[in-house]
């Protein structure tokens, strides 16, 4: 949005009235609705709109290959222009924040298997296996977007993570499920800690096991 206006206020507005510019749809908000300023539509024809509505001063470009397909100044194309701010600094701290959401999943998951919520555990581990792919992307592919990296992923570190994937419901299944999750979760931490500096998986390795170990593995 141009310098002046209120970003909030357009969205609320768009949100309103988009029906009346792409007809039959269905509008899925999601956790960033609100807080981003994101409409997410659907329409007939596999057709998927992502609208977001930020200020000029916060709009980034996410890929290189960014396009401007209409424009009432060149104001976007000169803020795109510019180099983003501090790019190790914003992946390192992405780094910090999937390692954490996958520790808590780990926690969770071998929590559930000692109280014999075996389908609880299932579903924590789904979350911890994304968090952990997060990161393998983010050491492989440059960032977390999961989504697009994940099946450009080399084979041998998907057929890793594929041990990660239980194939019943049954508890020892799940047990090793989630000792491979952990594992990946970990070498990837140790790769991401020598880019950055940092020492989390040396602390990780020894509470991991332990919950580990309280979940029935050895």
């Amino acid at each position: 949005m141009d310098a002046g206006l209120d970003a909030a206020l357009v969205f609320r507005e768009w949100k309103g009235r988009i029906g009346q510019v792409v007809g039959e749809h269905y509008q899925a908000d999601t956790a960033a609705t609100e807080a981003e300023h994101l409409l997410v539509v659907h329409c007939p024809g596999l057709l998927e709109l992502d609208l977001s509505f930020p200020p000029l001063a916060e709009l980034t470009a996410l890929a290189p290959r960014w396009r401007i397909l209409w424009a009432r100044s060149d104001a976007v194309a000169r803020r795109l222009e510019q180099p983003a701010a501090a790019p190790s600094q914003a992946a390192e701290l992405a780094y910090r924040w999937t390692l954490h959401r996958a520790v808590h999943r780990v926690t969770a998951a071998a929590r559930a298997l000692r109280r014999g919520n075996v389908w609880k555990a299932i579903l924590q581990m789904d979350e911890l296996r994304r968090f952990a792919l997060q990161l393998a992307c983010l050491e492989l592919r440059g960032d977390t977007h999961v989504d697009a990296h994940t099946d450009a992923l080399p084979p041998q570190v998907l057929g890793a993570f594929s041990a990660s994937l239980p194939p019943s419901p049954d508890v020892d299944s799940v047990r090793r499920s989630l000792e491979a999750c952990v594992e990946q979760l970990l070498a990837h931490t140790a790769a991401l800690d020598r880019r950055y500096g940092v020492g989390h998986s040396r602390s990780l390795e020894p509470l991991l096991s332990e919950h580990l170990r309280g979940a029935g593995l050895a």
